[in-house]
């Protein structure tokens, strides 16, 4: 095998890896505090797509502040499944966390389908993210490159957040022992609100990698990545 194909099998491995990374550790990020095993993640990553889909198709906004408001998207859908159906039901056993995560993942996928279409819909995507460039003879998508450089530089930040941050120091006292966090004074709803707006903010990042693979969005847009992250976690 040349050098060149084992280089190009290497960047396509590492690009779609770093997505699975990224869904894995916003999947962890909210079981290691709730022990809560979210099924409805995909749903997040399929609305952080349709935030991309009407902000870049119905408006005039430059296409940098289209991804950040796709992010932030998935962000707020992240806090808002939050504080509107898992935090009713906190204190109940992990059986019914399950219960509403596929809830909300079904609810979700109707609204999706009764309210935009059940079809998929074209995601207006930057022109550089299309284009393709050149590395040591090998043609690849400038796509591939990004996905990895990003997937990095979160990593890298939110391990500086969690060891160096005090919000991050409460977290992860709260992923090793939540009842002694909550008695030492870390602020429950706080912590379980942060974990899910990174955890949402994460899934919106992919939202636009996976969208500018694909080029569409549709309702079950998640179900894929997220079965595969599943296993990645």
């Amino acid at each position: 095998m040349s050098s060149q194909v084992l280089l190009e099998f290497a960047i396509n491995v590492l690009s779609m890896g770093s997505l699975y990374a990224l869904i894995a550790l916003g999947l962890v990020l909210v079981y290691g505090i709730c022990k809560l095993i979210n099924f409805a993640y995909g749903e997040y990553i399929t609305a952080g797509a349709y935030i991309l889909y009407f902000m870049g198709a119905f408006t005039s906004l430059p296409w940098w502040l289209v991804l950040i408001c796709g992010v932030l998207g998935g962000a707020a859908i992240g806090y808002l499944s939050e504080l509107i159906a898992y935090r009713a039901f906190r204190g109940r056993s992990l059986d019914a966390l399950l219960v509403t995560s596929f809830a909300i993942s079904i609810i979700l996928q109707h609204l999706f389908q009764l309210c935009i279409s059940p079809r998929p819909k074209a995601v207006p995507i930057p022109a550089f993210m299309r284009a393709n460039i050149t590395i040591l003879g090998v043609v690849t998508p400038l796509r591939n490159l990004l996905i990895i450089v990003t997937t990095l530089v979160l990593l890298i930040a939110l391990l500086i957040i969690m060891q160096k941050t005090p919000l991050g120091i409460a977290m992860r006292a709260a992923a090793e022992n939540f009842a002694i966090a909550r008695i030492m004074g870390v602020p429950a709803n706080l912590v379980i609100s942060v974990a899910f707006v990174i955890s949402g903010l994460l899934a919106g990042v992919v939202a636009i990698f996976w969208s500018s693979r694909t080029g569409s969005v549709e309702p079950l847009m998640g179900a894929t990545p997220l079965l595969i992250g599943f296993i990645a976690v």
